[in-house]
């Protein structure tokens, strides 16, 4: 009977110690895995990142560009109408400096 008591715990231990092993390891198993999905989320958190920063970046761009053609043609214009207001004054500059200095 004792014999059989003493069987009886040798084997719950030997159990216990399976089930622990068992549990270390796949407690292991799941640590290494949550490793895994951590890498992943944050390799697809920073493409993801990448992506919208570029994005943004050629937003930024277009708008940059759209606002220096504006800027170009407002000056263009600009320009274009001082020319045509000096054209337009030319000849009379011109006859005012002569007869300033004639006289």
């Amino acid at each position: 009977m004792a014999k059989d008591m003493l069987d009886a715990v040798y084997k719950a231990e030997e159990e216990c110690r399976q089930r622990e092993a068992e549990a270390k390891s796949k407690a292991s198993q799941a640590e290494q895995q949550a490793k895994k999905d951590c890498a992943k989320l944050i390799k697809d958190a920073e493409a993801k990142a990448n992506a919208d920063a570029q994005a943004l970046f050629e937003k930024a761009k277009q708008s940059g560009e759209a606002e220096l053609q504006k800027a170009l043609n407002d000056a263009e214009k600009k320009c274009s109408a001082i020319s045509a207001t000096a054209e337009k004054n030319r000849t009379k500059v011109i006859t005012n400096a002569v007869n300033y200095l004639i006289g």
